[in-house]
């Protein structure tokens, strides 16, 4: 069940557009990962099962140690607070929408705060954390207005 679980986490992570339509249309290898979905998968939509099998590719193709860290990022996304999860598939969705220039942005200044020193980075969360006290981001006006 975990690995199904941080399957459909990594699935959420990366979303595209494969479709398949039946069970046997799945590797044996993909079957065997999606085992859990077998007497469900004709009820599922083909966007459902297209995201399922793109996920069980992935996750066929981690080695072990990524296959553990997608499991310990699972069960912190589990912990969370159902509001904060919405919150963080919220802010996912509006990330897919930006220009794909915008993201490179976003993905390298990610990483090169993943390369500074652990100290640093606590450093800069915290501040991070000060400053949005003082000055809340308010969530955008829908419709334009």
């Amino acid at each position: 069940m975990q690995k199904i679980m941080c399957l459909c986490f990594a699935l959420f992570l990366s979303a595209s557009s494969f479709a398949s339509d039946s069970w046997q249309s799945l590797s044996a290898s993909e079957q065997q990962v999606l085992a859990e979905f077998k007497s469900g998968w004709s009820a599922l939509s083909s966007q459902e099962q297209e995201t399922l099998r793109l996920g069980a590719k992935r996750w066929l193709s981690m080695d072990e140690q990524q296959r553990q860290q997608v499991s310990e990022q699972y069960k912190t996304w589990e912990a969370m607070p159902a509001e904060k999860r919405q919150a963080l598939s919220d802010n996912f969705k509006r990330f897919k929408q930006l220009p794909s220039a915008e993201q490179r942005k976003i993905r390298d200044a990610h990483a090169k705060f993943k390369r500074l020193p652990l100290d640093k980075q606590k450093q800069l969360r915290e501040q991070f954390k000060r400053s949005r006290q003082n000055n809340p981001v308010r969530p955008p006006k829908r419709g334009g207005h």
